[in-house]
Order: structure tokens, then sequence, then C-alpha cells
């Protein structure tokens, strides 16, 4: 019974679904009998095979087929017989069994192919050129193309490269027996088509007089319509199939095409949207690009017209016999031609124009011209660019509209929705190659078109493809409309992008169009017009909306490990940045965030899509309110509600701890809004005027943003993900930055409650001690602080170690897999190195393949450097060509050595990539928890009010404590070991980045530091200057001060922040960061100046001599670390930029100062003396500062610099020769005589001292002379005083001083002493310290 037994087939073909089963049924098929069907040998022929066996299938086939064929060449008058319907039903069962099993198992379909008695695909295409039903035609078309198919069910399995290898090849053979069979006619020349090779068989040449090569007309339609309209297929789909109203077979053969055509391993997938097609893209290993060559132009471009002339331009015209077979048409077509555009490399013709390689005998030029015109996916682009039938026939299956796309179900939906996702795709495809391929391919085709060795026409006009969308603009609409597709995702996400892709375009950036809005017309964005006008406006909004509303997980690709390293291997994924989403929801809200910051830059003028979607006013976006929830809904609506998500609960149900992507993404577009000029205002005051935005954000952000290694004791977990990490580290940054502007611009309006409220947030508690008193000087934490602006430093420091920690174990675990232990080339050194995260990365592989891994260093999105693993991939490989060409891979070891050397490169690479981007959020985050610490402890410093001065006083201190001992530490990460996964010392990369971090930290300590020493003084704690000391009071009486007030803090915690400082400027990252320590140096004076007037003004005696004496002790501990601050502010005076000289000379003073309580000789004098810097400050005065100091006293100086390194130098001078010690040592180095000899004393300008210079910026001239003049009398005065009156020396010299400058003296006196002149203090100050001098000199004299 033949509905038996088609019954059982079919029933073996749904057994047969899967890569187990399939080979089940291959082994099953392929044996010698069937006792199910025949239960005894004896009851079968000899000749007859089972009925349920390969042989049987392919038998029948051979079978039917010549007797067909020797019927065909009987008697034409002798009628020949149909094949009966019930063997064409029995036929296709067993067509589709073995089309399935073929399908999963690549074991089959191997077997099957190379078996010589069945010759499977040859005896079906034999079979397909007889007269038999169109249904049974298409079954063969369909198994064949189950041959050449490269499905995820071959590419699932372990041996999935090899698998891809196999079918490429069968793929290419299956194209030439297509080819042989002329299925497709393609050419007439039927005597060079029998001359021409069969597959895998030598060539045949041509006859001397045959000339095959005809000339390529690209865009206008087939060069060989004549011969397609001969017979073949051609013949049965025009007068077989349209006239029954239903395709098969034409379906079939195009599947046929598509199956064919496989999209490379080494380029990104058709459905990959984020890729560069340019730079991702590879030719077809499954396409002969020498198809044909000896009888026509070589390559599958014929067929490729078939699809498009003869299927995809009229499957509108035809009629159908059910109505929704046409989608299928289309579902079928569009998969070819987006195969064809998939497959279409311009990535080798880039690189050829890039380095303008147009030599005429340059042969790979030529053959990638040659490949370039003739591949399908050139014929594509062409027709489409000239805006042919072809663009029309496009747009016209997306006027199905989004509602048919919605509603459709079963078959007949899917052919639609992958019909409008394929249009889609392909649209978006054009529009990132048209710029390449008319600006670089196009100009180098036309000028190299005579090494093609054929003519070439193209059209006479090819634009781009927005120019040919702003004359339909409908189309425009309708696509933007998809956005509310909510059958498919990937719809969504192709309708975004291409939309991204149309805003940046200058052509729809245009402004010229008006759109009414009342009574008002509007001239605004082209692309903003269209779709305000159009009557789908709003539901194009809507669709945005519900886009970013809709949830999904936010799962990232980093959790597969091996897949990622197999990317990178290809050169897809070089780190953490372009690590893409795994969810299609996920995808398509970065998308349209992305969409939003781009259209957000100041280089596009408002009102943009962006500022269209997210609800700004069209008329005037920079002062019109945003709309109300309630009136209208917008993005930026959808966006705040994402960000609300756990409000009020800092923990995981928070957006950025559940989607840290998403959420860095939102944090980032509310940055751009509130700092931009257009939008920041109105954005600002929406987000006051619904609640206090950036408190509840900061509040409801958890503290930390991965549980400590520490505490857990575990491995690192998924949490711990350096992407999840990564993206934590963004997001905060840009939520801090934000907060920080908010912050500021509170202050500015003078919003004290709203200042108050964030400001006393950061400063409160955040209930992380790790004891329970509380107390700030306990040593529970990192930062032995409890003060949320801390405890938010510290969560960074911890997230940034422990991803690191699991970064590091991700490598090694990488290279256990990768690199074996039986690797040859790894000696102990690499051993060391391969166990060893970040040293030398690439360094032992890149030696051996003799490549440059740092040509690869590119800059990536957010400004970090990491290696282009793309590039990268590529050297090795040409790297790995060179040696074998050079026949240096002879051997396998050989082989092996060079393939291994290629993973270690590609491996080191890719972490060290993670590593650099890891460092750079790391920073990023640190920078903006910079700026809010800096915004907090300045304007917004006065708006806290934190329980009175000692609040004050003590939350100052806890600041400077807090970050003064990060940066004391010499591995500011890793310090003391995160977990028993960090094992390894930081590498010298790794401290020179922890370096640059701690310079751009180092501001922030001396602005914490600064309010400290603030905080002293307003509280009184500080003396005051003798001037405001002596101010009369109200009556004529003397002020009565308020009573100085000890501090509040203790003297323990007070000493150890001192000797941290001291520490800090020290370390390893001080030495190598002139920036970094003069920011210590700075802060140590503040600290220094509160130390020393603390004690001065203590009222305990004890606690005076314990504030100095601690910190003498600190300096002369067993470190000498006195000696060595002294050294090293010593020589920063000496060779150093002018401001920190300046800073190192104050620093200086104050220690002098500080060492001045002991009674022994002064330390600084004795170091400074011991390492000769006496002789070099001297001497720097007359060599190196009296040119400069000259300058400063021009009229209109370009710089005082020279003056204020002068006044700290002499400041300096003055401090020390308080002390004989001092003043001997000076005075030995010639202080005196450099003062004789400077020009710049005698530089005493004539203008009167008696003018006033209050409000002018730079002093005027008298006064620059005057702060020069008086350090050299005083600190003369003070040599006379000091060394006394038997040093003869001392006194010849200043005797001489006098001479020399005795016309500056002289006129100085003069001026004092005229009666019609106007005294000033700082004529009577100069004059009574010349008159002092002399009267000394003279009086040794006498």
């Amino acid at each position: 019974d033949i509905g038996l037994v088609r019954g059982y087939y079919n029933m073996l073909s749904s057994l047969a679904c899967g890569a187990q089963a399939s080979v089940c049924a291959h082994e099953f098929l392929g044996a010698s009998e069937n006792k199910l069907m025949s239960p005894s040998r004896a009851h079968v022929a000899s000749n007859q095979a089972p009925r349920c066996s390969w042989q049987a299938l392919f038998g029948a086939l051979s079978h039917y087929a010549s007797s067909m064929r020797q019927k065909d060449s009987a008697d034409a008058s002798q009628k020949t017989p149909d094949l009966p319907d019930g063997e064409a039903a029995l036929l296709r069962s067993l067509l589709r069994l073995c089309r399935t099993t073929v399908r999963y198992s690549i074991v089959a379909r191997m077997s099957l192919y190379e078996n010589a008695e069945y010759n499977a695909v040859v005896t079906m295409f034999d079979f397909l050129g007889c007269a038999i039903p169109v249904s049974l035609k298409a079954s063969l078309l369909d198994t064949i193309a189950a041959f050449g198919e490269l499905g995820p069910e071959i590419l699932g399995g372990g041996e999935a490269d090899n698998a891809r290898q196999l079918v490429d090849e069968m793929a290419r053979r299956i194209w030439a027996i297509l080819e042989q069979s002329q299925t497709l006619p393609t050419t007439n020349d039927v005597d060079a088509l029998r001359q021409a090779r069969p597959f895998g068989m030598e060539r045949v040449p041509l006859l001397p007089d045959r000339t095959p090569q005809r000339g390529i007309s690209i865009g206008r339609g087939s060069g060989n319509r004549q011969l397609l309209n001969r017979g073949g297929i051609v013949y049965e789909l025009e007068e077989v199939e349209a006239a029954a109203e239903t395709y098969p077979e034409m379906r079939a053969f195009v599947r046929l095409i598509s199956s064919l055509i496989h999209v490379s391993n080494s380029a990104a997938a058709l459905s990959n949207l984020d890729r560069d097609p340019i730079l991702y893209s590879a030719p077809s290993p499954s396409i002969p690009m020498d198809l044909g060559e000896s009888y026509r132009t070589p390559g599958i471009t014929p067929y490729l017209v078939f699809v498009l002339e003869s299927v995809m331009l009229k499957a509108e015209q035809r009629s159908y016999q059910y109505s929704t077979e046409k989608w299928s048409v289309y579902a079928v077509s569009l998969d070819a031609i987006e195969r064809s555009l998939g497959t279409l490399d311009l990535s080798g013709l880039v690189a050829e124009a890039g380095e303008q390689r147009l030599s005429r005998t340059d042969s790979g030029l030529a053959n990638s011209l040659r490949a370039l015109v003739t591949h399908p996916g050139f014929e594509i682009v062409i027709r489409i660019l000239c805006g042919s039938k072809l663009l029309d026939a496009l747009l016209n299956i997306l006027n199905v509209g989004v509602d048919e796309v919605n509603m459709s179900t079963g078959d007949v939906g899917e052919c639609i929705n992958q019909s409008v996702l394929c249009t889609l795709r392909i649209l978006l495809r054009i529009l990132r190659i048209q710029e390449t391929l008319l600006r670089t391919v196009i100009p180098l085709l036309l000028e190299s078109s005579d090494m093609l060795g054929f003519p070439l026409t193209l059209p006479r006009s090819l634009t781009t493809l927005e120019q040919l969308l702003l004359s339909r603009r409908q189309s425009v609409v309708q696509i933007v409309t998809y956005v509310s597709c909510t059958s498919s995702a990937d719809i969504c996400l192709a309708t975004i992008k291409i939309l991204h892709i149309l805003s940046d375009s200058a052509v729809f950036n245009g402004i010229d169009d008006q759109v009414a809005r009342g009574a008002d017309m509007l001239t605004v964005n082209r692309l903003v017009g269209m779709i305000d006008r159009s009557e789908e406006s709003v539901r194009i909004v809507h669709g945005f909306i519900n886009c970013l509303g809709v949830e999904d997980d936010d799962s990232v690709a980093e959790s597969r490990e091996v897949a990622l390293i197999s990317e990178a291997a290809k050169g897809f994924t070089s780190g953490l940045e372009d690590q893409q989403s795994t969810g299609p929801a996920q995808s398509i809200r970065l998308a349209i965030i992305d969409l939003l910051l781009a259209n957000l830059t100041p280089t596009k003028p408002a009102p943009t899509i962006a500022h269209y979607l997210l609800g700004f006013s069209l008329t005037r976006p920079a002062s019109d309110d945003l709309p109300d929830p309630s009136q209208r809904a917008t993005c930026l609506h959808t966006i705040l509600d994402l960000l609300r998500e756990g409000h009020g609960e800092a923990g995981p149900s928070s957006l950025i701890a559940k989607r840290p992507r998403l959420a860095e993404r939102c944090y980032h577009l509310m940055y751009h809004l509130c700092s931009d000029a257009v939008t920041g205002d109105v954005t600002t005051r929406f987000l006051r005027g619904r609640e206090n935005f950036f408190y509840s954000q900061l509040s409801s952000t958890p503290m930390a943003i991965v549980p400590d290694l520490r505490v857990l004791g575990e491995e690192p977990q998924s949490v711990h993900s350096p992407i999840r990490v990564y993206a934590q580290l963004h997001g905060r940054s840009w939520l801090w930055r934000s907060s920080a502007l908010e912050l500021h611009t509170l202050v500015l309006q003078d919003a004290r409650s709203r200042a108050k409220l964030i400001g006393e947030w950061l400063v409160g508690d955040a209930e992380q001690t790790e004891d329970g008193d509380g107390s700030v000087f306990s040593g529970g934490s990192i930062l032995d602080s409890r003060m949320r602006i801390l405890a938010m430093f510290d969560s960074l420091r911890q997230a940034y170690r422990d991803s690191s920690s699991a970064l590091q174990r991700q490598q090694r675990v990488a290279e256990l897999e990768y690199l074996r232990s039986d690797d040859s080339m790894m000696d102990e050194d690499d051993d060391e190195g391969a166990a060893s995260f970040g040293r030398g990365k690439a360094s032992l592989g890149a030696e051996l393949l003799n490549v440059d891994v740092n040509s690869c260093i590119v800059t990536n999105e957010r400004g970090c450097a990491v290696y282009d693993l793309h590039a990268l991939v590529a050297l090795l490989r040409q790297a790995e060509q060179a040696l074998d060409q050079g026949g240096q891979l002879g051997s396998a070891g050989a082989r092996q050595r060079v393939f291994l050397a290629i993973r270690r490169v590609v491996i080191r690479s890719y972490f060290g990539n993670q590593e650099r981007e890891l460092h750079y959020a790391y920073a990023s985050a640190l920078r903006g928890w910079k700026e809010l610490a800096e915004i907090l402890v300045t304007s917004a410093w006065n708006k806290i009010d934190s329980q009175g001065r000692a609040g004050c006083e003590r939350t100052a201190f806890q600041l400077l404590r807090g970050l003064v001992r990060v940066l004391s530490e010499n591995d500011p990460v890793f310090a003391g070991g995160a977990s028993k996964w960090c094992m390894e010392p930081p590498t010298a990369e790794q401290e020179f980045r922890h370096a640059e971090l701690l310079t751009a930290l180092a501001p922030t300590l001396t602005l914490f530091a600064e309010r400290l020493s603030q905080e002293w003084t307003r509280a009184g704690v500080l003396t005051r200057a003798s001037l405001a000391m002596n101010k009369p009071g109200a009556a004529g009486q003397a002020r009565v001060m308020p009573p100085a007030l000890d501090t509040q803090l203790p003297v323990e915690p007070l000493l150890d922040t001192w000797r941290m400082l001291v520490c800090a400027a020290l370390t390893p990252a001080a030495a190598a960061s002139l920036l970094l320590r003069g920011n210590v140096y700075a802060a140590m004076l503040h600290v220094l100046g509160g130390i020393r007037k603390l004690g001065e003004s203590s009222s305990s005696a004890g606690q005076k001599s314990r504030l100095v004496s601690g910190a003498l002790d600190i300096l002369a501990d067993s470190a000498a670390l006195g000696d060595r601050l002294l050294e090293a502010a010593s020589a920063d005076a000496a060779d150093s930029s002018d401001a920190w000289k300046t800073v190192a000379f104050s620093l200086l003073n104050a220690l002098a100062s500080l060492f001045a309580v002991e009674s022994r000789p002064n330390r600084v004098v004795m170091l400074l003396a011991r390492k000769n810097f006496f002789a070099s400050f001297v001497g720097s005065i007359l060599h190196r500062e009296d040119h400069a100091i000259q300058a400063a006293l021009q009229p209109d100086p370009a710089s005082l610099n020279a003056l204020y390194i002068y006044e700290a130098k002499m400041s300096f001078f003055l401090r020390i020769a308080q002390r004989s010690d001092g003043a001997e040592r000076l005075l030995e180095n010639g202080i005196i005589d450099v003062l004789a000899d400077c020009a710049f004393l005698d530089l005493r300008p004539q203008s009167s001292h008696g003018a006033s210079f209050a409000d002018a910026f730079i002093p005027i001239r008298a006064e620059r002379f005057h702060l020069l003049l008086m350090p050299a009398l005083n600190l003369m005065l003070a040599l006379v005083a000091r060394i006394g009156r038997d040093n003869l020396t001392l006194w010849m010299k200043a005797a001489r001083f006098v001479s020399q400058h005795h016309a500056v003296l002289e006129a100085i006196l003069k001026e004092a002493a005229a009666p019609a002149h106007l005294l000033s203090i700082a004529l009577l100050t100069e004059a009574k310290a010349v008159t002092s001098l002399v009267f000394f000199i003279a009086r040794q004299r006498a």
C-alpha cells in the first residue's frame, strides 16, 4: 500500500530530526536489508533493493531518469507515459527523509555525496531534467539544497570548523553541477559548455579563436536575457507554474541558490547589526568565482539576476492560487539577495585604495576588481544606488505595514516577518557600505577598468540611498513605523539602526522644511519634519516608548568565556566595550539611547530627532517646559521610570544593579541633557519640579558595586564579571558627574534646602563600618570612615580590585584551556609569563611571528587605548603566510608552534584589552567622584550643617585622612591582597596607570587639606595676622578677638595623617609625578601650618608638646622620612616647574620652622649643606633667575612666576638665617655676593609709591620692585644681626652690596626725605631697612 509506505517514510523523517537521530536514520537506511519491510531475504529478489533504503531511493531516481530519457529519444509520435501520481508522492516522501537526514548529519551528507554507486546529487539533477511534476522537482531541488546548506544543525557540533569546510567544498561542487546541468540556461555556446571541465577534472582549453568573455553591464539587467528565455526553469516558471498560479519549483530553486551562498566564518553574521559590514566582511567560501569562465563571464551573477528579474521584480505582478504564497516568494528571494550582499567583500579594495596601489601590473588588484564586478552583491548594490525598480520593490514590501506584520500568524506571518526583516537589513547594509563604495571603490574601479580584461558599463548616475529616499518620504515614514513591531525584536532593532544613520546624514539634517504648529510655521530638521507631519507620528513615538519599556535580562556574552575567545580569535571582539548583549530587548533599548545621544551633540542644531522623541518643544526647545506624563508620554518619561526602578531600595532591585549597561547609557543621557546649552535648564527644571531626582538616584544606588571577595572567601562569582563591573563603573561616573553639576547649580541659584539635602547625604553615615562603635578613628575598613562620599570611593577600589582578580582567573583558565602544557615553545620563562597576568602579553608569540603588536593599538570610542584584534588577527595571518611561503612551516611541529603562538598573542591581547578597559572605567568613575567631592568641599560646603563647627572640622578631616591613606600606599589597589586569586604583584604598566590616577586625585587632596585649614581658621584656632589683631574697634579700643579654641580632633589621628602625608610624598608614584608631589607638598603646608598653630594656641602644654614633638618624631623615625622628604623637596625647589618651585620652597620654609623648636642644629640646614643644595639655590638667583626677574619688572610682563619663586626662596632664606648655623651656610655659599651682582635690584621705577593699586590684577612696577627689594634688605639685616661684629668677611661683603646698589638706596632715602613727596608705608619700610643696613655697616667700620 503506497499510503502506508508514505506514512512510514514521513514517520522516519520526523524521527530523524537531530544530530544523533539523523546518524541512526542514515545507518538504518544504509543497511543491506530492512527487516521491518523485508523480514526475510528469501522474499526479496536478488536484483531488488529493500524499499526503505538509500539504494531504493537513488536506484528509483536513476531508473526513472534513464527510462524517461530513452523514451524521449525514441519516436516522437510515441507518447511518453507520465510518472504515476502514487510513485511521485512516494518519491517525495523518500526525498523528504533524505533531506532531513543530510540536514542534521554531516556524516550522512558526506557519505551519500561521495558514494559512487548512488552519485546522489548528479542523479537528482539528472532526474530534474525529465518531464516530471513540478512538485517533485521542488522536492528534488530542496533535497539538493540540503546537501549544500550550512545550517546551525551542522555547526552546533564540536567539529564545527571541519564541518564548515566540508560543506563549503560540497557547495562549490554543487554549483559546478548546477552550471553543467543548465537548469538555468547561462550560455548559448553548447560546444564550450561540453568542453568545460567537470568538477574536479582538468580544464579543457578553448579553441584559439574563441572569445568567451563578454562585457558586463551592471545595474541595467541581465546581458543573458534571451538566453534565460530559452528554456529550463524559466520556461517552467512562465509556462507551467504561472499558468497553475502556484510556484513550488521556482521557490525551491531560489532556496537552492540561497543555500549555496555561505557567509564566511570570518565575516559577521547577517543577523549581527552591530558589526561594521566593511571591516567584518569576507568573500564567500562556497561561491566559485571561476564558474563558467571558459564560455561566459565567470561567477554566479546570472543566477541572482534570475532571482531579481524573474522572481523578485515580478512577484507583485503574478497571480497566485493562494495569496499567501506571494510572501513565501518574497522571503526566499530576499534571503538570496541578503546573502549575496553579505558576502560582498570590500575590505581588501579599501586597503588597496588606502595604500594607493594603482600599479597596472598589480595582479592582486586586478583579481580583486574582477572578483568585485562579477560578484552578485555588486550588481544588487549598483541597482539600488541607481534608483532602479529593485529599490521600489524593496520599499513596496515595507508598505505591507506594521499592523499586518503584528497580526499575521503561522507560516504566512513568518514569511511576512522574514520579508520585512530582510528588506530592512538590506537597506541598512546599503546605508553602511554606500559611502565607501561611492567614494573609494567606484573611483578605483573606473581608474583601473582596463585591468579587468573585459568592458564594464556602469549606470550614469549613482547616488546615496538617503538622496533616493528623500524623494520617497512616505517610505521613510513607513520604515520608522516598524519601531512599533511587536512580533519581532529584530525588526525594531533594524529600524532603529536605519533611523540612526538617516539622522546622521546631511541629507536629512537639512532645514528647508516648514511644519505648521498652530499659527506658527516652524523651520525644523527634515527628518523631524517628515515624522511630525505624518499621520503615524503618535504611533512612532509610542513605539519608541514601548521598546524602552520592554523588560529583558541584561545577559551578556562574558559568561561564555570559550565563545568569546573564539570570537576574539576571529577579531569579532577586542575587549569589554564591544561585547554584545544577547537579549534582543536589551539591544533595542541600548540602540535607542545611542540614537538619542548621537543626536544631542552640539554639531546638530536643535531640534533633532532626539529632542522630538524626548518631548522637547519644536518651537522653543531651550525654554518651553517638558510635557507632564499625564498630558503626553515621551521617551524621557520612560527613561526616568527605568531609573526609578528600586527607588528607595539601595540594593539589587535598582537599575544599575540589574541592568548596568542600560543604566550607564541612561545616566550618560541625563548628563548630556543637564549639561547641554539647549536642554540643560529645561531638563533641570523638569526634574526638580517632579522630584529631587539626583538625590533620589544617589540614595537608591547600592553603595557596594560587588560583594567583597575578602568577606565572601569564595571564588569570583558572576557579579564580579568584568563586563558588569565595567558598566557599573561608567554608570556611576555619569551619575556622580551629573550630581556634581546639579549640586553646583543649586549653590549658584541659592537653593539652600536642595543643596543641603544632597550635601548632608554625601557626608552622612554609610552604615558600613566593620565595628559597631562607628568611630571614625577605628581601624576597620579601607578608609576608616563611615561617610558616604568615602564609602563610594571605597566601593570603586574594592570593585576594581575584585574584578581584576576575576579577570586574572579567567585568563589563567583560558591559557590552560588553549595553551596546553605539551606546548614545546613553553620554556620556563614562558611558563612564568603565562601565569602572570599582564606580563609580556603578546611578546613571546609576536617575536616568533616577527610582528609588531603595538602597531595595532587604537583608541576606542571611549578614548581607551586597546589592541584592535581584527587588525591584529589579520596581521598574524599574514605573518603565518609569510613563514609558510618562506618554507619555515615544513614540519608539523613548526606549524603547531606557530598555531600556539597566534593563540597566545590573541588571548593575551584580548585579556590585556579587558584589563585596560576595566582600568579606564575605574579612572572614569574616580573622575566623577572627584568632581562631586571637590564641589562638596568648595562651593557647597557652607550649605552643609553637620553638627556645627566640630562636625565640619571632623568631616573635613575624615575626607583628608581617607584620601591621603590611598595616596600613601605603594600599591593603591592590590595592597594587602584581595583574595587567594590575586597573587601576582602589579606590573610596571599597572603601576604607571595607578600613578596617573593618584596624580589626578592629588588636587582633591589639596582641597581637602585647605578645607580643614579653613575650618581651623574659622573656629579661631589659628591666630590672625598682626595687622588684623591691632585694628581698632568701634570705640577706639583694641578689638577683642574670640578666644582660641582647641581642636576637637585627637592628637593621634592628626599625627597619623601627617605621617601618611609624608609617606605620600615619597611613594614610587610620587617620585614619578611632579604634579602628584607638588599637590602633596601643598597639602602638607596646610596640615603642617595647622599643627604648628594648634600647638601654639593649645591651652594644654601637654597637647602642644605632643603635637609638635609627634610631628618631629615622625620625620626622625627609622625610615629617615624627614631626610628623604627634605631631599625630595629640595630637588624640586632646585629643578622643577615654576609653580612647584614656589610650593617646594614654601614647604622647606615650613619644615625649617618646625625643626626650629629643637635645640640642636637645624636638620634642614644640615641636609641642604650636606647635599650642596645651598650652592644651587643661591647660584640660581644670579645665573637663572636674574633675567627672568628683570622681565617681570617690565611694564607689561608676560609672567610673574620668577617674582613668586624669588619671594618663596627669600622667605626660606630669611627663616634659616634666624639661626647662626643657617646664616653661616648662606654666607659661605655667597648669598651676599649674588645679591650684590643682581641687576634687577637696580631697576627701581620712577613712579610714586603713593599710587593705589588695589584694583590692579598685576601689581604696578613700583609694587613689584618693592616685593623684590625688601626680601634682599631683610636678609642682609638678618645676616648682619645673626653672625655678629667679629666676621670681617661679612662686613666687607655687606659694604660691597651697598656700594653696588648705592644708586637705588640713595634714591630711596632722597625720596623719603623729600618734603613735598607723599609718603607711603612701602617707602617708609624701604627707607627703614636701608638706614638700618647703612647704620650697621658704618658702626662696624667705626
